[in-house]
């Protein structure tokens, strides 16, 4: 997981001075699209001029319309934007590593050969080899490729992330994650493809996959910040199957999605994740750390004092002065391409590869 990086190529620099936002083609208007859009509407990094949708009625509708009002062009096909020269950046709103029905398996290949950036809602990939194909593919045109994890940096982690940077908290030896909530469609929406989602079979399987998919890699990312050691022993535990649940209004079938791993690194430290998107009331611990002096949760770092009594205090979060988007426009007009940024996605991306592997395994063996 911790790959030796490649020397820093320079690249091309954003088609843009640097005064002026980036110009971002926008690829799906879903709610991500939609959120993206309304960040980008006051004076800031980046400004959408286009977008494109996979419901094809998109760019002759109320979608087109309400676009248009805040200068965003909604085009009709893919290849129209792929090719455009006004734009520097593209941004893949779709969960393009599940390859959404609409647009095309190469499209990261396509956006880098036409000279376009590309950014990528996490996970960029659930392939390593995949990973590594795109990463190469980009630096050969001098592109910046890169997965925009709007998780990346929560408050959270930044405190997590400073407790375990203190020496006197020592090797962190044990991690813990627990999602519990509610990510599945209410019972009034029929299951089935539309433009705010990808495929959707007709027991909303695909749905459920989408979001738990997305739910793992946004906590993976972060743990791969917590320990950077390569893991070397994978359990899993998985549950896409549909099933009966008791909603306390009415009986329905619902389905359930459910997933959690055991990881081993190398180091001896273990982390355990436990997502869960059909509960009823929602949960999340965020990160619960123990170490050989210590422990962390909740915002707070646990140390032993001298005299054997557990001393608690506010753990402070590391300071960053500029939030996501900023750090998303920097990088993309630097001149070198970031071999850390690209490793830690690669060891997203590995994790996220092994869990989902063993998940399929298991169901295939089940069914046998």
């Amino acid at each position: 997981m911790t790959d030796v990086a490649v020397p820093s190529q320079t690249i091309s620099p954003p088609m843009h001075v640097a005064a002026e936002p980036l110009r971002v083609g926008l690829i799906g208007l879903n709610r991500l699209g939609w959120h993206l859009i309304e960040r980008c509407l006051a004076d800031g990094p980046f400004r959408v001029v286009a977008a494109y949708d996979v419901d094809p009625n998109c760019a002759s509708s109320n979608c087109a319309s309400a676009a248009a009002r805040l200068n965003v062009s909604v085009v009709s096909s893919i290849t129209e934007l792929v090719a455009s020269p006004n734009i520097d950046v593209a941004w893949i709103a779709h969960p393009i590593a599940l390859r959404p029905a609409g647009l095309p398996s190469d499209l990261i290949e396509q956006l880098l050969q036409h000279n376009k950036h590309v950014v990528v809602e996490t996970p960029l990939s659930l392939s390593t080899a995949d990973t590594d194909r795109l990463f190469a593919l980009a630096r050969e045109h001098g592109r910046h490729l890169l997965v925009h994890s709007p998780r990346h940096a929560d408050d959270d982690i930044r405190r997590a992330i400073s407790v375990v940077n203190r020496t006197e908290f020592g090797i962190v030896r044990a991690v813990k994650w627990i999602s519990w909530g509610y990510g599945l469609l209410p019972s009034s929406v029929q299951s089935g493809s539309s433009h705010n989602s990808p495929a959707i079979g007709s027991d909303g399987s695909e749905e459920s996959r989408v979001v738990l998919v997305r739910q793992m890699a946004h906590a993976l990312d972060q743990l791969v910040q917590l320990i950077s050691h390569p893991p070397q022993r994978i359990t899993t535990f998985g549950d896409l199957t549909r099933s009966k649940f008791a909603d306390h209004s009415l009986d329905r079938d619902r389905n359930t999605s459910a997933i959690a791993a055991w990881i081993e690194f190398t180091n001896g430290a273990h982390a355990e994740i436990d997502i869960r998107l059909d509960s009823p009331a929602a949960l999340q611990t965020g990160w619960v750390i123990q170490s050989a002096r210590g422990g962390y949760a909740d915002g707070r770092q646990y140390s032993l004092t001298e005299d054997g009594e557990v001393f608690d205090s506010l753990a402070s979060p590391l300071n960053f002065s500029t939030g996501i988007l900023d750090d998303l426009n920097r990088s993309l007009r630097a001149n070198v391409i970031d071999d850390f940024a690209n490793i830690q996605t690669r060891a997203t991306v590995r994790l996220l590869e092994a869990i989902f592997t063993a998940v399929v395994d298991l169901l295939i063996e089940v069914r046998r």
